[in-house]
């Protein structure tokens, strides 16, 4: 695995928690997988370190759960952004 720069490791770590608010919005990790219409290892894919949620996919986490995309992919939106 490349190194990654403390910015986007910080991006990580903040994004799996925001993957985890959205899993238990949806109520489990299969149940989010079966909205996204992907199989549920790639949402744990997802959780592993260094590992990032596609963009297109955290824009469709967010219309399905509410957890807003800057929590998904803080690297990519910040709240400010979303807020504006």
């Amino acid at each position: 695995m490349t190194e990654l720069s403390s910015y986007a490791l910080v991006a990580v770590m903040n994004g799996s928690e925001g993957l985890k608010e959205a899993t238990k919005a949806a109520g489990s990790a299969r149940k989010l997988a079966a909205a996204l219409r992907i199989n549920a290892q790639a949402i744990s894919q997802w959780q592993k370190p260094g590992r990032l949620i596609p963009p297109q996919r955290a824009i469709e986490i967010e219309r399905i759960t509410g957890v807003n995309r800057s929590k998904l992919r803080p690297d990519l939106w910040s709240e400010e952004e979303e807020e504006s």
